[in-house]
């Protein structure tokens, strides 16, 4: 077998050099955050309908502590994450930088352009946790740093439902800007 295998690898990169996205007929799994749903595979399944309208896109739900199972088995293909969350077996690849942004309610009585990091912390905060239920972040750490702590009083499993918690709340929330670029201010 272990002779075999360069032999196989040759041809596996011979029978790919002729690659035509518009002929292809394929299936690749993505896994990722609705947020990353939103902000790139979107984008690219549009994308691929016009010049690859063969390949098909299976998106699944980001399952970090199985990843390295899942790609192993064949049930995902790609994955997008944050570099940090990256099984260190798995090779990875910077896509793009991303800014977060505080959002909170039009009106919020105490939301407002300048406020201090005490100010911050003592908002009521809405997290997003991808395993569900935790209510630490990296912002924790930072905000520990400086002898703060911030109430967190809600912990979501996806980013797209915030703006909506939000927006009907005195909660406020880190979100990448991705997420809420296109509504109104």
């Amino acid at each position: 077998p272990l002779r075999q295998a360069p032999d196989q690898v040759r041809a596996a990169v011979a029978t790919h050099s002729n690659f035509n996205p518009a002929k292809a007929r394929l299936t690749v799994a993505i896994a990722c955050t609705d947020y990353l749903h939103a902000a790139l595979v979107k984008p690219l399944v549009v994308e691929l309908r016009a010049k690859a309208p063969g390949v098909r896109v299976a998106q699944r739900n980001l399952d970090i502590p199985e990843l390295e199972a899942q790609m192993a088995r064949g049930d995902v293909d790609l994955a997008l994450m944050t570099p940090q969350a990256a099984p260190p077996s798995l090779r990875t690849r910077h896509l793009f930088d991303e800014r977060y942004v505080l959002i909170g309610r039009r009106k919020h009585p105490r939301l407002r352009a300048g406020i201090t990091v005490e100010e911050f912390a003592g908002l009521e905060h809405v997290v997003v946790s991808l395993r569900g239920g935790g209510f630490v972040t990296p912002v924790d750490d930072t905000l520990a740093a400086f002898g703060l702590k911030r109430k967190v009083v809600l912990s979501a499993d996806f980013f797209l439902v915030v703006p909506d918690i939000v927006s009907q709340s005195d909660f406020v929330a880190l979100v990448p800007e991705r997420v809420v670029r296109d509504r109104a201010h």
